[in-house]
This record gives structure tokens, C-alpha cells and sequence, in this order.
């Protein structure tokens, strides 16, 4: 039984000058209970995809030609009043970019209510019940005082939950999740994907999942579609496709996935160029132009998606042959590096505390919410230090009062030794930020161009024509073609956003850069490019990083040094490379646990969830040990002393009780001298 449908779908986007076929000419089935992954990179139309079987397409689009039939019934010859119906009820998407999809001027409740009411007789107090219910099941801390907040006050990860309620309110009978976990951490990731499997199973719902990360798909998908520029070019049962990928484009995607043993002094593995513009794709295969094995009868010849045994399909001339996927890295530099000395201090946070006030209340009475309790760290110049936690753990909170978008209620920062004090504290040339979500961030009545100059033309950078030449460097090599100058960012996809971002952090060659999540919203291929160019802009200008990241085997690749946080506190620091391969905090353990890895069966192999349990209320955090509370090794003393953070073997410092690791024989260090 085949539950969605779709056949030859054409979708095409009417811009001033030209049309774009986004989609183009792709069919595929899902049947219900079976959770089917889309993936390729950024602008190839996967997301399209998802918006064409909702129809909910931007203006300037239209369903060209083809058909979509859920449960036999064709949605593309629904009118708009009847698809309404459909939408929530029978089908619901959970969109990629929750800040722009949920309403800012509605609580969260009342968002969740009306879409319940709206497709069930229920009460408002019922539907109320309802919404309490599935903030639940999606680990919202405090579901029931959450419903009378906004989405601004919610962290990303958060606000990606409550999309992900309010798609799954109705329990539709197909789920299109498109980056559903994008912005979520490893072990909150792992709880929804969990919970996915779960009502899939219960309610035989069928599942598209557009992701760029190839462990999500690995773990929980039954079928993949690689998708690019606007067409399907491999379909595959999930183990067959990570065993023997057949299209090169398959393979190099495969090889751009940083992992857990790569070595850092090797560059990640990239593909060449960029997607082609799809208002004028070039003739026969359009991978061709980057791929290392095209022939002249891939210029000119438009290979068909051939089915072959095994329910497998692809679309090349030249497939790569039965074997083990390619190796993740490709070195390109030297084998060994001349060891350095010990480098200045460049940033240092001594004792940061923030605290928010809660609508009543004043400082100093009334209750509070503590989102940093006194982290102290240390980064060297030219390092990367990077603070990795879950969720409302406090890492944007840190990195905002690093560069001065919030002033701490206690504690100092000093850049360079000299003490940062006030609102104008901060030096924009010296002190940038990539912030985590870049619709929010850039200014959707500019276009890409003079968003970029705005910085140099504050600072007075330069003459006209020097800023342009900047502006043309720095667009290149980010990855974008030169016409992004003259589009706003509502026309780029996510993942084109965040490059822009990470452009406009760089116009003005700052020495230090706190990355937010600088690439959750990217694929895998332009992923790697983009550490790449990180890792290079710091050797070619000396850059020192402050990286804030749920995205673990990134921080592996890219951190000198690791912090990780909880509820407000640091709870280790240390090498990166010791923390990974011997964790002493066991919240470190089960981060590095629920890490998603591009392999199907040792996804299928992990435990569900390795870190239960609800994050506690930043609010009222618990007694002595904030990680208590889910810790499978807490004892009495934990729940009435705090535990300092001492010192470990190999440069590591933890603040537990009962270490995973030896603690060394010497007094407690403040987060200061352990960083």
C-alpha cells in the first residue's frame, strides 16, 4: 500500500529575468510507516520538494506539471479552501527555520491551540491539555509555563521543538520533517528522532526527512533519495547506499562528513564548484562540471535514473564500482607542524554571571533566571576554543556577553589585558559574531551587497572601490556566485544564509570570532568547505575562535580546546582530543554518546536516548550538583555539595564528585586556570 505518491513533479519559480525549475521531473513513493530521507546540498531542492507537497509555495511559484496523491487523493487539483483542511490534519511539515515560521505575536500556547481546534471538536481547555501534552512528548523543560511565552524568548533548539509540536498535534498521516533537528543538540536530537520512530510506528505514519546530516538519515530512515540540482540521482535502501555508493555525487557526499577519528591536520574533503543556477542548468549530466570522473559524453548526454536489483537506482554513465565507501579525509598538509610555544592569552572571562529578571520582578527580589553561573575560561591567540552543551545551557547566552550584545551581571572579560566596561566596550574590528540564526540577523529589506558594505562603510574602511573589491573577495570565498550581491536573503536557502553570515563577521578582518553554530544550517559538502576556509582564515590572519556548537564531530575537528556546559556551569575543559577519547564528566559521556554517525547499523545499535531525563529550570537549578538530577552516579553528597572543578591528567579539568577520571592530587582550580 502506498500512502504519498509523487510523479513527475515540475516546480518552477518565475523570478524577473528568468524561471527556475527547482524541482524537476522527480517521482518517488512512501508507503505508511516508512520514513523515506532526502539529502543533498543547499538549493537542490529538497525543501522545494517538501513546500510543493504542501503547497505552500511563495508566491512566484507554481506546480508546473506532475502529480501528488496522498492516500489516493490528488492534493495539486485540491482548491485552496480544501487543502486547508488537508494541511495539520493529513499532512504537516516541520520547517527548517522556526524562527521565521512561528508567529512572533503569538504565544506559543495559543499557536498550538489554534491548530488543534482547528481540525478537532475539542474544548479550549481540551486543546489546551493537548498542546501541554505534545510540548511534552518533544522535551520542552516546564511544558505548561512555556505555552504563555513568545518565541523569542525560547533558545533555538526550543523553538525548534515547539514546531515540531505543533506538526505533530494532529498526528497526521504523513510527516514531512524538514531539518528537524538542525538546531537541537546530540541528546535532544536523539529524544526527537526517538520520538519520531515511535509515532511513525504507532500511527503508521509515513515520513519524508530533508536533512543534510547523513547520521540522522543513517540511524532512521529506511530508504534514501539523493537529490541534486532539482532531480533525484541515486535511490537506495539506506544500508545498501552507505555500503556501495553507487553516483559519484553520492560518494563525495559521503566523503565530506567530518568524523570522529579525523585527524586534524588534514583538510576535510570538499567538492569542487557550486551547484549550477537552475534557471540555466548546463546541458546532459549537471554534475558533470565537478565531478572528477566525467567523460564528453557527460557534457552533452542527460543520463536517465536507471533501476537496477535491489530496489536501487542511479543516474550516471560512469557509477563507482561495488566497494566500501571513500575514505572521509584527503591530507593537503604537511605531516607534522613545528611545535609552537606557549601563546599569549588573547580573551579572559573571569567569574561571568548573568541573570535575567522575570516579568514582576526586579533585580535584587522576585525570582530570576540564571543562564551563566560563574564560567570562567581563557583563549590563546590564534586557538580555537569551543563550548559545546545542550540546549539552554548557557553557550549563546556566553558567547553574547563575550561580545558585548549583553553585559554580564557579574564577572569581567579582558581583551588583550585590557578590561572591556560598558555598552561601547567592545571593538567591532577586533571582537565579530556569527550568530546562529541568519534570517534574523540580516536585514531582509537589504540586498546580500550592501549588507556586506554596511560594516566597512560604518568603520570607514576604505574607499568605495576597495569595499567592493573586499566585498567580491569575500563572497568567493564563502562560496557564492557574484550575482548573490544583487538578492536579498529571502531568496537564498538556509544554508546560502548562513555563508552570508559568516561573510559579514569577516568584512572587517576581526581578530576574534565567536561562531554560533556557524554551520548547523549547512550540508555536508559545503559544510567542509566552510570549515575549511575557517581553518585557513585562521593560519592566513592569525583569527582566534570562539566556536559554540551542538554539533560534536564539528568541535572535534575544528577545537584546540573544549568546554562543556550545563545549566550555567562549566563541567569540563580540557584538550579536545582528550576529552573526546577519555571524557571525565559523565554529561561529557553521553554527549559524545548520542553523536549521530554515518553508519546504519552502528546507529541502530545505540540505546535510544543516553542521556534521560528533563533539563532542569534555569530558574530554580537543583541543589549542589546541577547534573545530579540525571546522572546514573549521583550519591547523597551530590545533591548538597557542589562539586569545584578540579584538574584530571592530560590538561583536563572536571567539576564531579565521582570523575570518569582520576582526579590529580592537588587542590580545585577556578574555570580561570583550568581554561
Amino acid at each position: 500500500m502506498t500512502l504519498l505518491e509523487v510523479r513527475d513533479l515540475r516546480t518552477q519559480l518565475r523570478r524577473r529575468r528568468d524561471v527556475v525549475t527547482a524541482v524537476d521531473g522527480i517521482s518517488f513513493d512512501i508507503a505508511p510507516g516508512e520514513t523515506v530521507g532526502l539529502v543533498g546540498e543547499s538549493g537542490c531542492g529538497k525543501t522545494m520538494t517538501g513546500s510543493s507537497i504542501m503547497r505552500l509555495l511563495p508566491p512566484n511559484g507554481r506546480i508546473a506539471s506532475g502529480s501528488v496523491r496522498l492516500a489516493e487523493r490528488d492534493l495539486t487539483g485540491l482548491t485552496e479552501r480544501d487543502m486547508r483542511q488537508v494541511r495539520g490534519r493529513d499532512v504537516a511539515m516541520v520547517f527548517q527555520d522556526p524562527m521565521t515560521s512561528l508567529n512572533p505575536t503569538m504565544t506559543i500556547g495559543r499557536q498550538i491551540i489554534e491548530a488543534v481546534r482547528l481540525h478537532r471538536d475539542v474544548s479550549k481547555q481540551e486543546a489546551r491539555a493537548r498542546a501541554i501534552e505534545v510540548l511534552g512528548l518533544v522535551g520542552m523543560p516546564q511544558p505548561e509555563q512555556r505555552l504563555d511565552g513568545h518565541p523569542h524568548q525560547l533558545s533555538g533548539g526550543m523553538r525548534q521543538r515547539v514546531m515540531i509540536a505543533l506538526a505533530l498535534a494532529c498526528e497526521p498521516k504523513l510527516l514531512i520533517a524538514d531539518e528537524p533537528t538542525t538546531a537541537l543538540d546530540v541528546t535532544i536530537q536523539a529524544q526527537i528522532l526517538e520520538l519520531l520512530r515511535e509515532l511513525r510506528d504507532r500511527l503508521s505514519m509515513g515520513v519524508l526527512l530533508i536533512t543534510h546530516d547523513l547520521g540522522v538519515i543513517a540511524g532512521h530512515a529506511d530508504r534514501i533519495l539523493v537529490m541534486y540540482a532539482g532531480r533525484i540521482v541515486e535511490s537506495a535502501p539506506t544500508r545498501d547506499l552507505f555500503a556501495n555508493p553507487r553516483h559519484p555525487y553520492t560518494e563525495a557526499l559521503l566523503g565530506a562528513i567530518p568524523r570522529m577519528h579525523t585527524d586534524r591536520k588534514d583538510e576535510l574533503r570538499a567538492i569542487p564548484g557550486l551547484p549550477p543556477d537552475l534557471a540555466d542548468p548546463p546541458v546532459g549530466c549537471r554534475f558533470a562540471p565537478r565531478c572528477t570522473f566525467a567523460s564528453a559524453r557527460c557534457g552533452t548526454e542527460d543520463p536517465a535514473l536507471t533501476a537496477t536489483p535491489r530496489d536501487r537506482a542511479f543516474a550516471c554513465f560512469h557509477p563507482r564500482p561495488a566497494q566500501r565507501p571513500v575514505l572521509t579525509i584527503v591530507s593537503r598538509e604537511a605531516a607534522a607542524e613545528a611545535a609552537a610555544g606557549p601563546a599569549e592569552i588573547l580573551l579572559e572571562a573571569s567569574d561571568l554571571h548573568k541573570e535575567y529578571a522575570l516579568p514582576g520582578s526586579g533585580w535584587g527580589r522576585g525570582r530570576t533566571l540564571k543562564a551563566v553561573s560563574g564560567v570562567s575560561l581563557t583563549v590563546a591567540a590564534g586557538e580555537t576554543f569551543a563550548l559545546v552543551g545542550e540546549s539552554g545551557c548557557g553557550k549563546s547566552t556566553t558567547g553574547r556577553l563575550l561580545v558585548g550584545l549583553d553585559e554580564p551581571t557579574a564577572g569581567t572579560i579582558t581583551l588583550d589585558g585590557e578590561r572591556l566596561v560598558g555598552r561601547r566596550r567592545v571593538r567591532p574590528r577586533d571582537i565579530q559574531l556569527v550568530f546562529q540564526d541568519p534570517s534574523a540577523s540580516l536585514d531582509p529589506r537589504m540586498k546580500v551587497g550592501a549588507s556586506l558594505m554596511e560594516p566597512l562603510a560604518v568603520q570607514r574602511v576604505g574607499d568605495r572601490r576597495a569595499r567592493e573589491a573586499r566585498i567580491a573577495e569575500m563572497i568567493d570565498q564563502v562560496g557564492l556566485p557574484k550575482n548573490a550581491l544583487e538578492r536579498y536573503p529571502h531568496e537564498f536557502s538556509g544554508g546560502q544564509r548562513q555563508r552570508i553570515g559568516l561573510a559579514r563577521a569577516l568584512m572587517l578582518g576581526p581578530r576574534l570570532v565567536v561562531a554560533d553554530e556557524p554551520v548547523s544550517a549547512l550540508d555536508v559538502s559545503v559544510q567542509s568547505q566552510v570549515l575549511n576556509l575557517m581553518r585557513s582564515l585562521q593560519r592566513s590572519m592569525g583569527l582566534t575562535y570562539v566556536v559554540i556548537s551542538h554539533d560534536l564531530s564539528v568541535v572535534r575537528y575544528l577545537a584546540d580546546r573544549i568546554g562543556v556546559m550545563y545549566l550555567g556551569k562549566l563541567v569540563e575543559v580540557g584538550p579536545a582530543s582528550r576529552v573526546y577519547e577519555r571524557p571525565a564528566h559523565p554529561y561529557t559521556a553521553g554527549l559524545l554518546e548520542a553523536i549521530p554517525e554515518p553508519d546504519p547499523d552502528a546507529e541502530r545499535a545505540k540505546k535510544a536516548a543516553p542521556l534521560g531525563g528533563e533539563l532542569p529550570s534555569a530558574i530554580d537549578p537543583p541543589s549542589g550538583c546541577r547534573f545530579r538530577t540525571r546522572c546514573p552516579l549521583a550519591q547523597e553528597i551530590c545533591a548538597i555539595e557542589e562539586p569545584p572543578l578540579r584538574p584530571i591528567a592530560g590538561g583536563q579539568s572536571t567539576a564531579c564528585h565521582f570523575p570518569l577520571q582520576e582526579p590529580c592530587a592537588a587542590e580545585a582550580v577556578t574555570g580561570a586556570s583550568a581554561g
